[in-house]
């Protein structure tokens, strides 16, 4: 995250995001810059940057501002802020996210669509957020999903430094496209994976207790997958079902027979990344180079394609 003053006003500071989101903070003692900016800009991605100000009560100030109904996206960095609980009053949020677990109460946020920052137990009310998609947290405490609330409308689900242990519960997710767990050192058993049938993406990090990836093998959907620092895998053939595979990344992980023909045989792969390990058959840059390959080929097949159907 990056400090710019481009197009900011007199009273924000602007600190640049990823995927084009900015953050809109004071860099004076008042919020009302910050919210008149927003509710004047035609950005849906600005989010409200909330810090604590020296002698000042910034949850109430926030709160008095006029116009701060119009500000739907909120990010807390809660030290030395004073009960940020408060801001459970903000009805109309469409995305909230927190640097450390706080309490909030959520019952009449029907319009929350993506939630994140640090896990909270003290958390209330999540079962009346109607619109919510997207979570993305750290620090989620619970061994599993089955308590977690409204997980069949998930769309995209995001744990690091989690102390899951199963992946029960998300047998419910049926909407869910994007699924990434990393640092889940407890995490053994993924078997409830097998039941989606809408899955995408999948990305595990830093999972080394799962010794059975072959679940993933039933994903239909499945599109992109990454296995980064989960060790010694017993065999990649799962892969052979994932007939929409089109991207792999392994970086340390590698299947224990050493066996990359599921790869390099796959239809629809295009994309293979991997730390490269002596004794793999075929080797890992044969694999890159056979893909890259196919996929120049096909990029050529589909241009000769267009240029015959302009003539």
């Amino acid at each position: 995250m990056s400090a710019t003053s481009t197009h900011a006003p007199h009273g924000t500071t602007l600190l640049d995001g990823r995927d084009g989101i900015r953050f809109v903070k004071p860099s004076g003692s008042s919020y009302q810059p910050c919210v008149d900016f927003i509710r004047h800009s035609a950005d849906d991605k600005l989010i409200l940057w909330l810090q604590a100000i020296p002698d000042h009560d910034a949850v109430a100030m926030l709160l008095s501002c006029d116009g701060v109904e119009h500000v739907h996206r909120v990010h807390v960095q809660t030290r030395h802020l004073e009960d940020p609980s408060r801001l459970s009053s903000l009805h109309h949020l469409r995305t909230f996210g927190a640097d450390d677990a706080i309490a909030m109460d959520f019952r009449h946020m029907a319009r929350l669509w993506a939630l994140g920052g640090v896990w909270s137990e003290h958390w209330q009310g999540l079962e009346h957020c109607t619109s919510l998609r997207s979570l993305h947290v750290s620090a989620f405490q619970r061994k599993s999903f089955e308590s977690l609330p409204l997980i069949e409308q998930y769309e995209d689900l995001t744990l690091i430094q989690t102390r899951v242990a199963s992946l029960r519960g998300l047998e419910q997710a049926s909407k869910l496209t994007h699924l990434s767990i990393s640092h889940a050192s407890a995490l053994v058993d993924i078997s409830a994976l097998g039941s989606s049938k809408s899955l995408r993406r999948v990305e595990f990090d830093g999972c080394r207790k799962i010794h059975d990836f072959s679940v993933i093998g039933q994903l239909e959907q499945l599109e992109l997958l990454s296995l980064h620092r989960c060790g010694t895998i017993a065999s990649l053939g799962f892969i052979r079902r994932n007939v929409h595979l089109r991207g792999l990344g392994l970086i340390e992980t590698r299947p224990a027979d050493l066996d990359l023909s599921p790869c390099m045989d796959h239809p629809t792969l295009r994309h293979f990344g991997a730390t490269a390990f002596r004794g793999a058959t075929p080797s890992v840059r044969n694999v890159e180079k056979a893909l890259e390959a196919r996929s120049q080929a096909q990029a050529s097949s589909s241009g000769s394609s267009h240029d015959q159907v302009l003539h």
